[in-house]
């Protein structure tokens, strides 16, 4: 009987283990963990990820901060994951990351909800091209007008390519224009997948609240 418990205790150990299992963000990887798509591709690749959806966003204000929000997939288990490289110009950068494990099927339902390929059906130049003006009732809506939106930003990384794509206050041109101009309606694919999936991680992990300028 003893023998059997001590089996059973390993089992359910085992299980927990696997359960809890953290991938490990090599910190001397920081240095690429910046909002240019070549080097999160490099980041990628050292952490040895094989498969990252990511959204993150940038400003024209200054900031020292870059927030990453994504799922992951690194050998068989996937992740939802949050990186942030805090003070990144400073002497003492910090690398904060918080990461949940997700069950197979969890993961694939919410890559299905976040529809990825819907973003990428357009190019980066596809989203450039929408003019910064739009006419609504007599009026227009144009830069000026959202001058501190920001753009957001996509990443995909599988192990045969990288894709990143970006466009500047999608939600806003899509909700104030797209219904007087029908060419904005490209934006519908971008705004499900970056509110979604930048969503789905802040919600997860809002309970340990950061700081971003």
């Amino acid at each position: 009987m003893k023998h059997l418990n001590k089996i059973v205790f390993l089992f359910v150990l085992f299980l927990s283990t696997k359960a809890y299992t953290q991938i490990d963000v090599r910190n001397d990887t920081r240095k690429f963990l910046v909002p240019e798509v070549d080097s999160l591709e490099k980041f990628v690749k050292l952490n040895k990820i094989d498969y990252a959806l990511l959204t993150y966003s940038t400003s024209n204000w200054i900031s020292i901060d870059y927030g990453f929000y994504g799922i992951i997939k690194k050998g068989q288990e996937y992740y939802l994951i949050r990186l942030i490289n805090i003070d990144y110009f400073t002497k003492k950068p910090i690398l904060k990351v918080n990461q949940k494990k997700l069950a197979e099927l969890e993961a694939k339902t919410y890559l299905k909800e976040i529809a990825s390929a819907e973003a990428f059906k357009f190019s980066k130049e596809d989203y450039h091209k929408l003019p910064e003006y739009c006419p609504i009732k007599g009026d227009t809506i144009n830069y000026e007008s959202i001058k501190d939106g920001g753009t957001s930003h996509i990443f995909e990384h599988t192990k045969t390519s990288k894709k990143g794509i970006d466009t500047y206050a999608p939600s806003f041109y899509l909700e104030r224009c797209y219904p007087f101009n029908q060419e904005y309606g490209i934006l519908k694919g971008f705004v499900n997948t970056y509110d979604k999936l930048t969503e789905l991680v802040e919600q997860t992990f809002k309970d340990d609240p950061i700081r971003l300028r």
